[in-house]
């Protein structure tokens, strides 16, 4: 009987040890099987492909588009040049919006976005620089005495300043005409510059970023992520937050709104959180909303996240006159704007980038 019982045992031991076997052998493969992971690289292509390079080829011709409007306005000093070359550098910075959320790897080591778009405006080495009789060289000059945000205050002016009296400045001092030509034939080289970056017949990081599938702090996802991320941070704070005295202050301030000059504030902010949106949610392929559902099984957050997109633009829509009256006037609605985005904030912070295993990094502009 004990013998039966020892064979018994034994039987039972063998049994056991094959099952765990079999387990830890199943566990293995699906490790190794490439269906039980996410594509990583081919979302990093379907977004680059589908969003990055398409805005970066846009916007250098919208740039290009305000430099051949500056050259015809500075030959034809015309109120109807004016006006174009206002409308060109309104489509160019609504452009740049869409791009902003891609300043990350080696256009972020370039400092690319200081050198397009780096806001508030110096204005006074600005004037400086147009009263002296000193060379105008567009590289010495301080990142935010030129760029979009220079060419802007010479374009427009300060805020109530009609046309009329921007043309009288332009023919009342002729380096004024020399300083925004030289800003915009500089604004211009940086955005061909940007394209070639990416491009795959220029640097092509694109094809970098896309093999890029490190898992840290430098990983092409832990980029995209923290781009995204600081951008609607960087709204929440200096895009909106401190200019409406919503963010460590009670006073308002228009001055340190972006492209306040132009009256298009608000278009910059909503392009940006587009881009987030498109980037998250991606029309076709892959999107970091896709990564996130094959990671929590469920869409239980891609849905907070959708709806949280859709109250920011039902809040921006509220706002009825340009952000730097409604920062005074329409407190109420720059308010919900500001909490809606600031839940956004959270929401990837806290949902999307713990279930990714990201890594914030600083916001690159705090407006100060």
């Amino acid at each position: 009987m004990k013998i039966y019982l020892k064979v018994a045992s034994t039987i039972i031991i063998i049994l056991s040890v094959l099952v765990i076997y079999s387990c830890n052998s199943d566990d293995k493969n699906a490790n190794e099987n490439p269906d039980s992971k996410f594509n990583t690289p081919q979302m990093l292509s379907d977004i680059t492909s589908d969003i990055i390079l398409p805005s970066i080829s846009l916007f250098k011709d919208k740039v290009i588009e305000l430099e051949e409007s500056v050259t015809n306005f500075t030959s034809d000093q015309s109120e109807e040049k004016l006006l174009i070359a206002q409308n060109k550098w309104k489509e160019a910075a609504k452009s740049y919006a869409n791009i902003y959320v891609f300043n990350i790897g080696r256009p972020k080591e370039l400092f690319m976005h200081e050198l397009l778009f780096n806001w508030p405006t110096f204005t006074e080495a600005i004037d400086n620089s147009i009263t002296q009789n000193t060379e105008i060289i567009a590289e010495s000059i301080s990142t935010r005495a030129k760029g979009l945000t220079g060419i802007e205050y010479l374009l427009f002016a300060n805020t109530g300043t009609s046309n009329v009296d921007i043309l009288s400045l332009f023919s009342s001092n002729p380096r004024r005409i020399e300083y925004l030509t030289s800003i915009t034939t500089n604004l211009k080289e940086k955005a061909i510059l940007l394209s070639e970056i990416w491009n795959e017949n220029g640097e092509n990081y694109s094809n970098t970023f896309i093999t890029n599938t490190e898992t840290g702090l430098n990983g092409s996802l832990n980029m995209i992520f923290n781009g995204m991320f600081n951008v609607a941070e960087t709204i929440k704070k200096a895009k909106l937050g401190k200019p409406a005295g919503l963010e460590n202050t009670t006073s308002t301030n228009s001055q340190i709104l972006q492209a306040f000059r132009s009256k298009i504030s608000l278009d910059l902010i909503e392009n940006n959180i587009k881009t987030i949106e498109s980037v998250y949610f991606i029309s076709s392929g892959l999107g970091i909303s896709d990564n996130v559902e094959f990671i929590t099984k469920n869409s239980t957050i891609n849905d907070r996240i959708k709806t949280q997109f859709g109250l920011i633009y039902t809040a921006i829509n509220k706002i009825t006159v340009p952000l730097h009256l409604a920062i005074d006037q329409q407190k109420q609605p720059v308010e919900e704007v500001y909490n809606e985005i600031k839940t956004l904030v959270v929401l990837l912070n806290n949902d999307v980038g713990s279930t990714l295993s990201i890594i914030i990094t600083p916001t690159d502009n705090d407006g100060d």
